[in-house]
């Protein structure tokens, strides 16, 4: 089907529109789409969830797909273990990425800062969309499946497969040194005869080679979580 070329500018233009980071643009569920001149997110404490259009008009979450305004692209959509989540689209490709941030609170302890003070600490979940299908967590089995038709991605899936077994071991490992030490260290320390005993305490060395092994993972965790980021770069290459 042949069109002018006014409808063509017009066609080129809505596109455009939509995809500026920097447009505030609402799609409805039944996939009406609206520019509105402003566009907030609001989630106060005591009410439900809206969009607030033009400083006046609520939409409520339940009607909306997706939206975007200054701080992104975001889709309401259901991620395994969660109900009707909010997402941000991170990137767009093949696999888009798309994370959830969430607040979690921390109760305080006796004789930390602050007292019984407890404190919030955010989040950063990563999920991952490959062309039509479902969102899925960001993790080794799920971006397995779905790159394995890349060799190169699958080359950084590989990389992290080996960090990731390489903490398992690490846990293991250093859990029965640890406990392997205990154990060694109540022989060192065992006293017989009449007191006085020496109240010296002796530490098995095993002690410290365990808990210098399962701190292993804390310095491969960024690594791990870099390939998987490169796989699903290479795929969208």
């Amino acid at each position: 089907m042949k069109y002018p070329i006014s409808t063509l500018f017009l066609i080129l233009a809505f596109q455009t529109l939509a995809q500026s980071s920097s447009t505030p643009y609402l799609q409805y569920q039944d996939g009406t789409e609206i520019f509105p001149s402003t566009l907030k997110y609001k989630s106060p404490v005591i009410g439900k969830q809206h969009l607030l259009i033009g400083g006046e008009k609520k939409v409520n979450i339940e009607e909306v797909k997706a939206y975007q305004d200054a701080t992104g692209y975001y889709l309401f959509d259901y991620v395994s273990g969660y109900s009707r989540t909010r997402l941000k689209r991170e990137t767009v490709g093949k696999i888009s990425t798309y994370s959830r941030t969430f607040s979690t609170y921390v109760p305080g302890a006796p004789g930390m800062p602050g007292g019984n003070i407890g404190y919030f600490s955010n989040t950063k979940q990563s999920y991952f969309q490959k062309e039509d299908q479902p969102i899925q967590p960001v993790n080794y089995l799920n971006l397995e499946r779905a790159v394995r038709d890349n060799p190169q991605s699958m080359a950084h899936i590989e990389k992290h497969n080996a960090l990731r077994k390489l903490s398992i071991w690490s846990y293991v490992g250093g859990g029965l040194l640890i406990i392997g030490g205990i154990a060694h260290m109540s022989q060192l320390n065992q006293q017989e005869g009449p007191p006085p005993y020496n109240a010296t305490i002796k530490f098995s060395p095993w002690l410290f080679v365990g808990a210098a092994v399962v701190t292993i993972p804390l310095f491969t965790n960024n690594t791990k979580n870099e390939q998987l980021q490169l796989a699903i770069k290479k795929y969208n290459q």
